[in-house]
């Protein structure tokens, strides 16, 4: 009686723990089968003769969807007669006892994680595996027979002076399915065996195999039913209702954080660090005119949505509100967007319509001057002095021959041998590349040095380069700005001769010019 007092007590204190932590708990019970294996039962198989009624409850505190710990309380009996086993019939011995178990379990719920997706309730079947440590309650009752057997009196004197009835440790190991009929009830089944760390359970050890202890199993169908709301995050919010169950929130964002407390969850809130309204996606809106003060060009003055938020304005009082007058600030003419009549440059179109109010221009050009009449305003033409195409850029198209002439012209630069000094009669060639460059400002030029492949690898590449910047600083000089230039040594990296004889190698100390577009 002192020992189901004691399981009572520790599972009461367990349910107020579980309670008060304020998880998802459950209780349930179990009725199955008891099986013992110890001295007096073959245990190389199962014998349903030995097979006993058991029935128990548990207490299962849900930590994680994961994991649970579990305190048990199991009630059995355990039995064995040698009468059942031919090996020992003639021994003749029996027992049976009433065992008790209390225990405490953690548990492994396998597939306990889709039992709750998108914090919604989904019916699972899981399978779980369970370990613990526990105490077992036996009864010692052995019927010995000493008819026609010289009976071991010493180790059956042992035994029944032993101490039997005490508490035994226990380690129980199992597996389990759980089946989840709806959000509160599941079934299953499960089986658990025992290590009792002693060899007494049956009250047989000295009289029988001292150097193996006893064990015992349950077996049976589970049912079970989860108490109560959960709140996982303890906000307030039970987990069915909360949005965001695993975040501390607020009860009035649905249990997810809000960080203005607005009334509106964070990730749904389009200002979460400003208090606003719901009807404006939680931003704030000063002057209550509807139009949050992002949008608002006049926070504090309530407006109108057509007025970007501002009340109806007209500075200079000629009837053109501000928010439409071309001239806020000047008494002017409704036809006129609000501006007096003004032209300044005296074009014919008005300022107030004219692109370059202070530059003689055409109709055409919106009041912009053209000066090569290429349909380019000047102030977008590259080339407003030379007539081009607007594709490019107001300038004209570069023809073959000059193309050619770019490609033929580094071939004609010489330099002083092993040098990067560019020798007199190259000028002649750079300047009509300068001519290019200067007809046709919408291009940059790329500028690569090569030498043969004649002394050390490193010079080479410095020759190269030195080569291309000559080139570069001559055309800058000639006044090509530098941003359309750019210039870079390959040393012997691409031969378009062979190096072996003298006139290949001169054709690969060489510059190579190269334009393009932006």
């Amino acid at each position: 009686m002192r020992n189901l007092l004691f399981v009572l007590l520790t599972l009461h204190l367990t349910a107020n723990l579980v309670s008060a932590q304020n998880h998802r708990w459950e209780v349930g019970a179990l009725t199955g089968v008891s099986y013992y294996q110890g001295d007096l039962i073959v245990s190389d198989y199962l014998d349903p003769k030995e097979l006993n009624f058991a029935f128990g409850v548990f207490l299962r505190n849900n930590i994680h969807p994961n994991f649970s710990l579990r305190a048990n309380f199991m009630r059995g009996t355990i039995s064995g007669d040698d009468q059942n086993h031919e090996l020992r019939s003639q021994r003749g011995w029996a027992f049976s006892s009433p065992l008790t178990e209390g225990s405490f379990q953690l548990e492994l719920d396998l597939l306990g994680h889709r039992r709750y997706r998108n914090y919604e309730f989904k019916k699972t079947i899981s399978p779980y595996i369970f370990g613990g440590l526990g105490f077992a309650f036996t009864k010692r009752n052995v019927q010995y027979n000493f008819e026609g057997n010289e009976a071991p009196s010493e180790g059956i004197a042992r035994d029944q002076n032993a101490n039997a009835n005490q508490a035994k440790f226990s380690a129980p190991v199992g597996i389990g399915i759980k089946v989840d009929l709806s959000g509160t009830w599941t079934v299953g089944a499960e089986y658990g065996w025992r290590a009792a760390f002693s060899d007494l359970l049956d009250g047989v050890s000295h009289s029988g195999n001292p150097n193996s202890n006893d064990a015992y199993s349950f077996g049976g169908i589970t049912v079970s039913y989860r108490l109560g709301e959960v709140d996982t995050d303890q906000d307030g919010v039970v987990d069915s209702k909360d949005k965001c169950p695993e975040v501390v929130g607020y009860r009035a964002a649905r249990g997810c954080p809000d960080i203005d407390q607005d009334g509106l969850m964070d990730d749904e809130d389009a200002c979460p660090y400003a208090k606003g309204y719901a009807s404006l996606n939680g931003c704030p809106d000063r002057d209550k005119d509807g139009i949050t003060d992002e949008e608002d060009d006049c926070p504090n003055e309530p407006g109108f949505a057509d007025f970007n938020g501002c009340p109806v304005k007209d500075s200079d009082g000629d009837g053109v509100a501000d928010w439409e007058d071309a001239c806020p600030d000047e008494l002017g003419l409704p036809e006129r967007k609000g501006c007096p009549f003004k032209d300044t440059d005296n074009d014919g179109l008005e300022d107030y319509i004219d692109e370059c109010p202070e530059e003689v221009g055409f109709l055409f050009n919106n009041g912009c001057p053209d000066r090569d009449n290429d349909r380019v305003i000047d102030k977008e033409d590259v080339c407003p002095d030379i007539a081009g195409l607007p594709e490019n850029k107001g300038c004209p198209e570069m023809t073959d021959w000059e193309t050619g002439l770019l490609e033929m012209a580094g071939k004609k630069i010489a330099f002083d041998k092993e040098s990067s000094k560019i020798k007199d009669e190259s000028y002649l060639t750079l300047n009509k590349v300068v001519e290019i460059m200067q007809r046709y400002k919408q291009y940059h030029l790329r500028i690569e040095g090569f030498t043969d492949n004649q002394g050390n690898d490193s010079v080479n590449q410095q020759i190269s380069e030195s080569m291309a910047k000559s080139c570069y600083d001559y055309l800058v000089l000639m006044g090509i700005s530098p941003d359309r230039i750019t210039y870079k040594g390959l040393g012997e990296s691409k031969p378009i001769a062979s190096n072996s004889t003298l006139e290949g190698r001169e054709a690969n100390h060489r510059v190579e010019f190269i334009v393009y577009s932006p």
